[in-house]
């Protein structure tokens, strides 16, 4: 069966509530406060590897300066949401696509789409079937949203445009808690909060923190986001603590009084003694 199919009915299953390990609901929007932490990062000149998550994240990234930014997710809805906001951003100068994500914004979308690789390509078929074959469908369950659009939004994002239209961003869809298949290394992992819903098992913990240690550069830094909690769980604080010491990240004064902490990790043995 073609990609686009499988991507389609999982999708539709999805929306039916039945959602499997590489397909789930989209987020439409980070609910971490991107704009307290990126301001902070020196990115000129660095490689960057975020979770994909809204999008906001690697466009935050990119729009902060770094020289390469990929993206890792293990939900495949997530990637092709991506594009759809890639190319919003690009074709239509708009940060966020309409909140009602209806099928006629999502047709406006494509017919102005030029793609420029085989994955552009591969999601633009899924977006010309995910709006024919959704005409009856209610397609509210699968998204997850909320009221907090504006937390991230870039009202100033012409250089985050243009670079759109050069930059190549690595999409892997893959699961940081299992055996990796990247090749590259990175000088900002940004690992948002997804520790937060890990089973918290030592071996699960165990093969997401030498997962990110084999993916880091020499003098490179983990920052991961803790949204449900103000800190890290105890296992996680744990199995990091064995190869890592930790701070907390000097998040920027927000006018968001629910904006998230996050801890920066950086390896023990690149600590001057």
């Amino acid at each position: 069966m073609e990609d686009y199919k499988i991507d389609i009915l999982e999708t539709k299953n999805v929306i039916n509530g039945n959602k499997s390990k590489n397909y789930g609901k989209v987020y439409l929007h980070s609910n971490e406060f991107l704009k307290g932490i990126i301001p902070k990062l020196k990115l000129k000149g660095k490689s960057v590897l975020t979770v994909l998550g809204s999008g906001d994240q690697t466009f935050h990234f990119c729009n902060g300066g770094a020289k390469k930014v990929d993206a890792i997710d293990i939900n495949k809805l997530a990637i092709h949401y991506f594009y759809l906001r890639k190319w919003t951003i690009m074709y239509l100068n708009q940060y966020y696509p309409d909140e009602d994500m209806s099928l006629e914004f999502i047709r406006k979308v494509l017919y102005n789409v030029v793609v420029h690789s085989e994955e552009e390509e591969r999601s633009l078929y899924y977006w010309y079937h995910f709006v024919n074959e959704m005409e009856c469908v209610n397609v509210d369950n699968l998204y997850n949203s909320g009221d907090n659009f504006a937390i991230n939004r870039l009202y100033n994002f012409s250089i985050l445009r243009d670079r759109l239209f050069n930059i190549d961003i690595k999409l892997f869809n893959q699961n940081l808690f299992e055996d990796l298949f990247i090749d590259g290394k990175y000088d900002v992992i940004f690992t948002s909060n997804i520790a937060d819903y890990a089973v918290p098992t030592r071996e699960n913990f165990v093969k997401y923190r030498d997962n990110l240690d084999s993916l880091l550069n020499e003098n490179g830094i983990i920052i991961s986001a803790n949204v449900l909690r103000s800190r890290p769980t105890m296992i996680e604080r744990k199995v990091f603590g064995e190869k890592f010491i930790s701070a907390k990240f000097p998040v920027v004064d927000s006018e968001y009084i629910d904006c998230s902490p996050a801890t920066v990790y950086m390896r023990k043995s690149n600590i001057k003694k």
